[in-house]
């Protein structure tokens, strides 16, 4: 009884798997007069081991087998929930992109304010001067120039709370509190991180293997990972697409399938390294436009997360990730390298 080589299955000769870390020696007996009940048996096994074999293969292929991942997009925010700056190349210091997350408005309590509270931080832009200072302009309002972490001398610290956490800040001017004080409609103050090593905001406990890396006044985590795959299949079920600038992430890839970040664990982005560390909960504040700051009626697009991206209450978009080491640059075109996998994907709508 000849056999006919299955495509999983080449006969007697070693059979590599896609990434080349197991090999099995799949030999298969040619029927001989004598070895025709063999042959047989054979036959009917063949099947059986060219399965497991696949099944070998879907289970331990990297994960970006397909295509080549690279970053498309980079952006920092240097005040909290305001306009953001894309970048073509970031350096990373100890508690994320150089410039992200320094500057934080904050209500007389110490309270950090967000669009949530103030839609029009939305109308804040931020930009870059020649000299690397932070800018922030305002329809109706004279531009501001920011000192950055570290200018000032002798500046007073106030204490001012991001979600649970409680911690140290540098004041800004008076009139930088005038100013945002004008755009908001509101009394409220700016404050930037203190300089260096002063800064200590740990990250949520478990998290992150070197107890330098901490992260400045994002919610969580010092990055945001997103891909454009996950961002159009998100758009193919809306009637009006949202952008990218509604998730406001750090790192936008491209090259990746729909959602397949959720499976990443560990990626390197040249010498940096990022551990993905969880999904990202989504709040209302996707629901409001990026650069006016109306909120959508119908809520979109958490409403349509909610039906496809939920676990309990909560809806997920984009990976939340840390540096593993407290430097490093990242350039638009690096390639992404997944070097780990979870184990045990996430189970949507639970």
């Amino acid at each position: 009884v000849p056999l006919a080589p299955h495509p999983s299955v080449a006969l007697g000769r070693p059979v590599e798997n896609p990434i080349g870390k197991c090999v099995a020696q799949c030999t298969v007996a040619r029927s001989e007069p004598m070895d025709v009940a063999l042959g047989v048996l054979g036959s009917a096994l063949l099947p059986l081991a060219s399965a497991a074999v696949f099944v070998l293969w879907r289970c331990t292929r990297p994960i970006s087998a397909s295509k080549q991942v690279c970053v498309k997009q980079l952006w920092i925010y240097p005040v909290k929930s305001c306009r953001g700056i894309e970048i073509r190349e970031c350096r990373i210091d100890r508690l994320g992109f150089e410039l992200d997350r320094r500057y934080l408005i904050v209500d007389p309590e110490g309270e950090f304010m967000s669009q949530r509270r103030s839609p029009d931080m939305a109308r804040i832009i931020t930009s870059l001067d020649r000299d690397g200072h932070v800018v922030l302009s305002f329809e109706g309002l004279a531009d501001l120039r920011l000192p950055l972490p570290g200018e000032q001398q002798g500046a007073a610290h106030l204490t001012v709370k991001v979600w649970g956490d409680t911690m140290e800040a540098e004041a800004l001017p008076p009139a930088a509190d005038a100013w945002a004080t004008a755009a908001l409609g509101r009394p409220v103050r700016i404050v930037v991180t203190l300089p260096g090593q002063q800064h200590t905001r740990a990250l949520p406990e478990g998290y992150g293997a070197d107890p330098d890396i901490n992260a400045a006044f994002s919610d969580d985590f010092p990055f945001l990972v997103c891909t454009e795959a996950s961002l159009a299949e998100l758009n193919r079920r809306l009637d009006t697409p949202v952008s990218m600038l509604n998730f406001r992430p750090n790192i936008v890839l491209a090259g990746a399938r729909p959602f397949e970040e959720d499976h990443w664990s560990t990626i390197a982005i040249g010498a940096v390294r990022l551990d993905l560390v969880e999904p990202c909960p989504r709040c209302t504040m996707t629901t409001f436009d990026p650069i006016t700051g109306a909120r959508s009626a119908s809520l979109q697009p958490l409403a349509t997360l909610r039906t496809f991206r939920r676990v309990g209450a909560e809806a997920y978009f984009g990976q939340s990730a840390v540096h593993q080491t407290a430097h490093g640059l990242i350039r638009v075109g690096d390639r992404v390298v997944v070097e780990a996998v979870h184990r045990t994907p996430v189970s949507w709508l639970s």
